[in-house]
């Protein structure tokens, strides 16, 4: 079984016998363990592998040991770490067996961990984890993954649902869901868990866990409203992004993107557009973001190229509809009308505009 540990003192089964699970109860997967002898038994395994789990949190030092119960059944637990940035404790592959000499038959799934930072709005990951999908620089350049990025190599079935989760800062929220990935050895079933837990600052730190479930599950479809947005890539001739309004910060390309434009946070933290622009649109997100209005146009926006210069557009966009204080999200389109050789003006230490949150 597959054991998350994404929230503090918190234990919950996300994958039994290579078939995903919604965050099942931990003791309770053991109690189906018959040979163990019964409720009170699994609750003592249970409570001695959770221990042992705690001392894997502080070390990551892999685990197989027989633990000894008190109906006198031999208990063998081995549990191997999944490891994310910052060497964070996110998941264990843990396998329970009766008797001293008993052990697993097969490999645990694969399965990487990673930590989604909703105030850079950026995911990062280890170097084995970026290695998984065929691109380790990913984890070398240090600068982490846009959201664009990452959900070009991972596709949820209702993205929406995802993408609005993740982009709240209260703890102990989570979202799971089944994702097709795609890696250089083709496409596959995983499952996607993600929870927000506390952190020293006072903000939720949100960590997760992919795991692979292509044994027993094909992947997802999409959800209605995934379906409609995908099916612009085929009917619009523009550029179509999915917008945090409060970050203004890239979430997801419906289209395929404006070629060759050095986006904010692929190399550095400058924002894309032009500093000349930078405001206008900020003045338009502004009446967008306070309820003003419900759509937004800026017309001439220079985007910053990859090796110099400027790409020209004009964007347009609209506030997708969202329930309760959710965050804003943007439909926005951009229509190329041109290209610029002017001077970019903004040194690559600089940090961009805050955002409206």
């Amino acid at each position: 079984m597959l054991v998350e540990t994404l929230q503090t003192n918190r234990l919950t089964v996300i994958e039994k016998d290579r078939k995903p699970s919604s965050r099942t109860s931990f003791a309770g997967i053991l109690r189906e363990v018959k040979d163990i002898g019964g409720n009170r038994p699994s609750k003592q395994a249970a409570a001695w592998i959770d221990d042992r789990i705690t001392e894997m949190r502080q070390d990551l030092v892999p685990l197989d040991k027989p633990v000894t119960l008190d109906n006198g059944r031999v208990v063998r637990v081995i549990g191997r770490p999944v490891v994310g940035p910052g060497d964070a404790l996110h998941a264990v592959h843990l396998w329970v067996g009766v008797g001293a000499d008993t052990a697993p038959t097969d490999k645990p799934s694969a399965a990487i961990g990673f930590t989604w930072n909703s105030d850079r709005r950026l995911v990062d990951l280890t170097e084995t984890a970026a290695g998984a999908f065929g691109r380790p620089e990913w984890a070398t350049a240090g600068r982490g993954l846009t959201a664009p990025e990452a959900l070009r190599f991972v596709r949820v079935s209702d993205g929406l649902s995802l993408i609005r989760t993740i982009l709240t800062r209260e703890p102990g929220k989570s979202w799971v869901g089944l994702a097709t990935v795609f890696t250089p050895l083709g496409q596959s079933a995983a499952q996607l868990v993600v929870g927000s837990d506390e952190s020293p600052d006072g903000r939720a730190v949100w960590r997760g866990v992919l795991h692979d479930v292509s044994a027993t599950t094909t992947p997802p479809a999409q959800s209605l409203e995934s379906s409609a947005l995908a099916a612009l890539r085929h009917v619009s001739q523009s550029h179509i992004v999915l917008l945090d309004i409060g970050k203004m910060r890239l979430i997801d390309w419906i289209t395929d993107p404006i070629p060759q434009i050095q986006w904010k946070g692929m190399v550095d933290n400058r924002d894309t557009p032009h500093p000349d622009d930078v405001q206008r649109i900020f003045d338009t997100a502004r009446q967008v973001f306070g309820g003003h209005t419900p759509r937004g146009e800026v017309k001439g926006i220079r985007l910053r190229r990859y090796g110099g210069g400027w790409t020209v557009v004009d964007a347009s966009g609209g506030v997708l509809p969202t329930a309760g204080e959710g965050p804003l999200l943007a439909l926005v389109q951009f229509d190329v009308t041109g290209m610029s050789n002017e001077p970019d003006p903004v040194p690559p230490t600089d940090n961009g505009h805050p955002g409206l949150e």
